[in-house]
């Protein structure tokens, strides 16, 4: 990692596994990944308001008043009502950003799903608004307005990010918005995957230890990386020293054992379980899939419908209760 770039955070964490410390939790407050990702979110959310609305100020000049506005035909050209219609679309444009899971951190700053629930936000707002003329004959918008609206959203977006993920690389290679994590199995998937992570360090894992119920506490897997204790201990620790999320070799622990982890940590919020790939047939309430550093983790999902299909399902539940009440 950057390996000399968390080694002062594997020192204190092995040395707290062993010497317990009564200031450590304040330590545990100051770097809780949590307080962090909320300040990405909301740097993100800051970035995609600007961006969008840059967008369609762009797109206005161009369609209006710039050089290319010749390419079109005359149209309505009322100031106020397109500044109007652009603070209607900037916050429809964010909430669809929700809907397609672009604030969700299990995609953010890794591999291509971010870009491409931004392409399908903005291509799902545009659609809206095309849908509201064809029902409202008297809303009149220039279509090239709208569509290099459209483009020009996606495009402005997608560089903000760019720059932004890019700015989360450097700040994690220095050791920022790291998430404290555990290894669970301490045999040679366990320790590949260790070594995998600790070199990307802009993944945002910090490796604290080991979870290994062979070997000792203190017993050292790698450099500067020790076992914490066994499994069993796997609460206790957690909350001890602020892990938040746990990585299963699934080949360096019992099926028992694996099982009984998950009945402890299902209905923890702070703590995520994750797994390498390969045991699908043990999980029934659904899985979803993230890509960390070229690696296929799973993840438990604690109910079967998540996202857009919870969304449609409660929408739906209301709509429902409200025919039955008429």
């Amino acid at each position: 990692m950057g390996t000399r770039i968390l080694n002062r955070h594997m020192r204190a964490a092995n040395a707290q596994a062993l010497t317990p410390n009564p200031l450590y939790a304040l330590l545990r407050v100051q770097n809780n990944s949590q307080t962090k990702l909320r300040v990405i979110q909301i740097g993100l959310v800051s970035i995609d308001f600007l961006m969008v609305g840059l967008a369609f100020l762009v797109a206005y000049s161009l369609r209006f008043e710039g050089a290319t506005s010749v390419l079109f035909d005359t149209g309505l050209m009322d100031t106020a009502f397109y500044q109007s219609t652009v603070i209607f679309l900037i916050p429809l444009w964010l909430v669809l950003f929700r809907i397609f899971r672009a604030y969700n951190p299990s995609i953010l700053f890794s591999g291509h799903q971010e870009y491409t629930g931004i392409f399908n936000a903005c291509t799902v707002g545009i659609m809206l608004v095309i849908a509201a003329l064809f029902f409202d004959t008297q809303l009149v918008i220039a279509r090239g307005w709208l569509v290099m609206g459209w483009i020009f959203s996606f495009g402005f977006v997608f560089i903000g990010r760019f720059a932004f993920r890019r700015f989360i690389y450097w700040s994690r290679s220095r050791g920022h918005f790291m998430t404290a994590t555990y290894i669970v199995g301490a045999n040679a998937e366990g320790v590949a995957i260790a070594e995998h992570l600790m070199s990307a360090p802009q993944h945002g894992i910090n490796i604290l230890g080991f979870l290994d119920d062979n070997l000792g506490v203190g017993e050292a897997v790698m450099p500067d990386v020790v076992v914490h204790g066994p499994t069993l201990r796997a609460e206790e620790l957690c909350t001890k020293f602020g892990v938040e999320r746990l990585i299963v070799a699934t080949s360096g622990i019992d099926r028992e054992d694996l099982q009984r982890m998950f009945k402890r940590f299902v209905n923890v919020d702070d703590v995520s379980v994750w797994l390498s790939s390969g045991m699908y047939e043990m999980l029934t309430t659904g899985v979803r899939v993230q890509d960390i550093g070229s690696m296929a983790m799973i993840s438990v999902n604690r109910v079967r419908l998540t996202g857009i299909n919870m969304i449609m399902k409660s929408a739906m539940d209301y709509i429902g209760a409200v025919l039955a009440l008429i």
